[in-house]
């Protein structure tokens, strides 16, 4: 079986070793925080910068994108309450 080929990506700031091909919102989430929070007053934002052919972005629940070698993920948590 061959291994997969890890990639360090940023998230918040800090250097995190990828293995797939594609990363989701909710794994950005839980890369930047450990958990992710289903309280109905939080709400998580993930832009991403410097992710090959599609730079920039934002991503939303539900999304994936292909993850290049040294893509920066920003994840901001907001209560609402």
């Amino acid at each position: 079986m061959k291994k997969k080929k890890s990639k360090t990506i940023i998230v918040n700031g800090r250097e995190k070793e990828y293995t797939e091909k594609e990363i989701t919102f909710d794994k950005v989430i839980l890369l930047a925080f450990g958990k992710i929070d289903e309280s109905p007053n939080v709400v998580y934002t993930v832009t991403y910068s410097k992710n090959g052919k599609k730079e920039s972005g934002v991503m939303v629940k539900g999304d994936r994108v292909k993850v290049h070698k040294g893509a920066i993920f920003n994840v901001t948590r907001t209560d609402k309450s």
